[in-house]
């Protein structure tokens, strides 16, 4: 990462902060004083002298389908739901849109009125339930901004949603952790579980009776229990034999045995929440101590912030669980946590500070009642506790995830593992699930896209499978280069790299592109089974996919609509940065040597030596750092976004200047991105093997896929990916069809597999390469690979020849990891799209207690 030059000693700010703690402004009080007005927070009443300082909200997922079938019908599971399973239903969009206006309505003061990464933060578990409700909810919150898609009837903004892959996923205990599951049976297995069971037998032996998919048990009488919830949602009638009274029945056994082996013990609690509560205390020390930035994922946050989380119901009762709340019945769809830090605006010590919590209990509850913490029970809600005493409470169930995953490491004891991660987040590890799906894709898509032909396909081929690469939008600079009097933030006020408004509408046309150039091959409606939709973790490339898909699946009717929003969420998928090895995002020092050695080289040393005179013009204008080779693509990239936002150029920048310039950082980056094979594979090669394996087992099987989320794709599917320039340079460079050129906003590259419905040999089929050079491109033309030079574009090349010019660049993942941990030379960083700049935390937090107590 690139860093601030702007430097303050860390002594002089913690004499500062050292004298404001040890004479806060606001000393701790008793609770007769606990009762003032403010219109910054909710409707309740804040403590007296205290203001909300920060907001974590943790919500549970809008409506959804059955997560699988209970029941012998005569109905596929698949015509019922016809969705898919455990997906968001409209009115579960609905009941998140409305969470949305809700949280904005009693949090209007505090929660800025139009999103900024400095102020907001939202991640969800992967699951599309909840990466939709997630923006579902974010439209609700930020439905009053002014949006560029208005005159499409889309009064929506995208706002970037971060997410863990299911089996990474330890602050929500997603991943697989063997000692919970020891626990789980534990309870499970109880004397006073036998009990209960043994007291409930005539209802399991009325069950078992009828046409159940598998024997109903103490273990998974939940998935029935969720099923007939789901049914009755819908209006659907459930089987005769399920009277009122036995419905009564399995909802409380359901509700027992999951309350057993969830929220029964401390030790159960703490590795199911601690290390999200481990985070959230660490979160509010740094707040109130303001000792360290707060960074989330290589994001820097400001003072005052809100952190929200698009969960389950088992996180929501874990919370609750742990912090000794109690509350009435059931976690509806929509439920919210919402925890309140209220303090001195002035960094002070935890005792001056009070913590409520507060739980809306579903979509019907319009209130959201304040719940009494343990440490503070009888005392009044509204009023919090003291956050000293919270956090001493917390203390025994506080996890670290280094400590949750060597805990948690071992092998699944027993069949029991296939109900442990909870009746909400768990519905992919069936193998009979996989085989109804696989069937069913062979009967339900056979057809698909043969009633509307293509003219430009060959003859007795059709479109078997797309993958899609496209570069975001237009963005804002990554950092300001220039001493001159204006600030970044008054110039830039979205803050650095961010997807400006135009950006927004170069990616939602470019959604419309795609769904005019291939609607025969698109279903009309987003569905699970289809369309799969992944992001490099960059707010730029997470809301640019959202634009796409927007664009993609055009609303004739939305639940939304009342609203003015002709719109629905599609889920997109993501990686943490640090984690991203696909698309080559993480840090690699082996790729850094291989760049520096070709900025290095005679080649790069002579073209430099022919600009040398712009150089010179640079470094002797007021520039803040010495530009040289490695570091010209900043400026460089920092004109172009003042060029495309019509900002003047300083006056030395002519256009001659500027020409030379561009034309300066395309050689440096094709130098450092596309000049070896080397380069290519560690750039690319993980991404192309992946591709490569999913073509193959295309066209080996029946053309689906099984994903390693979980999911399954039917066959004539998608793969998109919202990422950077430099990724749709590396595939066409390792096409071969690169040519000197950059990639424009809204770039994308379109590979084509043809030919016959499989299973068939590779050679049956071929592969076509297309390029939108970004949003000014309405054609996007094909290009010739070089594996079949003099073939027409539109006749593709074919696959088994394309596969193998792909060998020399493909890379595994572990590969790729091994490669990148290897220590590398003492090497500058260097250009690319991914950079991005942290402000100077003590520099930040010095300001802002200065000048809080000047005011």
């Amino acid at each position: 990462m690139l860093r601030s030059d702007r430097r303050v000693t860390w002594e002089f700010g913690c004499l500062a902060f050292y004298f404001l703690v040890h004479n806060p402004p606001v000393k701790s009080l008793p609770a007769k004083q606990l009762h003032k007005s403010d219109a910054h927070s909710s409707n309740d009443a804040l403590p007296h002298g205290l203001k909300l300082q920060n907001l974590h909200i943790l919500f549970r997922h809008g409506d959804r389908t059955a997560l699988e079938p209970m029941l012998k019908d005569a109905k596929s599971f698949e015509e019922t739901w016809p969705l898919g399973r455990g997906q968001l239903t409209e009115e579960g969009v609905l009941q998140e849109f409305k969470l949305g206006v809700w949280l904005r309505q009693e949090y209007n003061g505090f929660i800025h009125k139009k999103y900024n990464a400095s102020n907001f933060y939202l991640r969800s578990t992967d699951y599309d339930r909840t990466l939709m409700s997630a923006q579902a909810v974010a439209a609700g919150l930020y439905h009053d901004v002014t949006s560029p898609l208005k005159t499409y009837g889309i009064a929506w903004m995208p706002i970037p949603v971060h997410a863990v892959r299911r089996d990474r996923e330890t602050l929500l205990s997603l991943s697989f952790c063997h000692q919970l599951e020891l626990l789980r049976q534990k309870e499970m297995t109880s004397k006073k579980a036998d009990e209960y069971a043994e007291s409930h037998k005539a209802l399991f032996d009325l069950i078992n009776e009828h046409s159940v998919t598998e024997k109903i048990d103490r273990f998974n009488i939940w998935k029935l229990s969720d099923l007939f919830v789901c049914m009755r949602a819908h209006k659907m009638t459930l089987p005769s034999w399920c009277t009122e009274e036995i419905f009564q029945e399995i909802e409380e056994v359901a509700k027992f045995f999951w309350l057993l082996q969830s929220n029964s013990s401390e030790e159960l609690l703490r590795l199911e929440i601690g290390v999200f509560l481990n985070t959230f205390v660490e979160h509010l020390r740094s707040i109130t101590t303001c000792n360290k930035p707060i960074i989330i994922n290589g994001r820097q946050l400001g003072l005052k912030h809100t952190v929200a989380y698009s969960a389950h119901d088992t996180h929501v009762s874990y919370l609750i669980g742990a912090f000794g709340a109690q509350t009435k019945g059931k976690i509806p769809y929509s439920s919210a946590i919402i925890l309140e830090l209220l303090g001195p605006d002035i960094p002070s010590s935890p005792e001056h500070y009070r913590l409520r919590l507060r739980f809306k209990q579903g979509y019907p509850d319009e209130t959201g009642e304040y719940v009494s913490i343990k440490p503070c029970a009888g005392q009044r809600a509204a009023d919090g506790c003291p956050l000293d005493l919270v956090l001493k409470y917390l203390q025994p169930y506080l996890l670290d995830a280094d400590t949750y995953s060597e805990v948690c490491s071992g092998q699944p004891h027993t069949a029991y593992s296939n109900m442990i991660s909870g009746r909400n987040v768990t519905s992919y590890k069936s193998g009979t699930f996989c085989l109804i799906i696989l069937c069913s894709s062979l009967v339900s898509t056979k057809d698909i896209g043969k009633s509307c032909p293509d003219n430009n396909l060959p003859p007795g081929m059709t479109l078997q499978n797309l993958h899609l690469v496209f570069r975001h939008g237009d963005r804002t600079a990554l950092e300001h280069l220039l001493n001159d009097s204006a600030r970044f933030e008054e110039i830039w006020p979205i803050g650095r790299g961010q997807l400006t408004d135009k950006g927004v509408l170069q990616s939602f046309k470019l959604g419309m592109w795609l769904r005019q150039q291939y609607d025969c091959y698109l279903k009309p409606q987003y569905n699970a089974s289809d369309f799969y939709i992944r992001s490099t973790d960059y707010d730029r490339t997470l809301m640019s996919a959202q634009a796409v898909a927007a664009g993609l699946y055009p609303q004739k009717s939305s639940p939304l609509e009342p609203y003015g929003i002709q719109w629905k969420p599609v889920p997109v998928h993501t990686i943490p940065r640090d984690r991203e090895t696909l698309l080559s995002v993480s840090k690699c020092n082996h790729l850094e040597t291989l760049r520096h050695n070709a900025m290095t080289s005679e080649t790069a040393i002579s073209f430099l030596a022919s600009h040398r005179s712009l150089f010179h013009v640079i470094n002797a204008n007021r520039i803040k750092v010495k530009i040289d080779q490695f570091n010209i693509w900043k400026l460089h990239d920092m004109f172009i976004c003042m060029r495309a936002h019509n900002i003047p150029l300083p006056s030395w920048c002519t256009e001659e200047i500027f020409q030379e310039l561009d034309e300066v950082g395309k050689y440096l980056w094709l130098l450092i991105s596309n000049s070896t094979n080397e380069l290519i594979k560690i750039e690319i090669g993980v991404f192309l093997k992946a591709f490569v394996e999913h073509l193959g087992t295309i066209v080996g099987g029946d053309g689906s896929i099984k994903l390693k989320n979980g999911r399954i794709l039917q066959p004539k599917h998608i793969m998109s990916y919202s990422a950077h320039d430099t990724h749709v340079g590396y595939i066409l460079g390792a096409m071969g069809v690169l040519k000197l050129e950059k990639v424009p906003y809204a770039g994308a590259v379109i590979l084509e597999l043809i030919g016959p419905d499989p299973p068939s040999s590779l050679e049956n089929y071929r592969l076509r390469l297309r390029y939108k050079q970004g949003y000014s491109d309405e054609i996007g033309e094909y290009r010739t690979l070089p594996s079949c030079p003099g073939q027409k574009e539109l006749e593709g090349c074919p696959l088994d020849l394309v596969l193998q010019q792909l060998e020399p660049f493909l890379l595994d993942a572990e590969e790729y990891s091994k490669l990148c941990s290897e220590l590398s030379h003492n090497v500058r960083a260097s250009n690319n799209d991914l950079q991005e700049v942290r402000p100077n935390w003590p520099l930040v937090c010095f300001a802002c207690m200065f000048f809080l107590c000047l005011n």
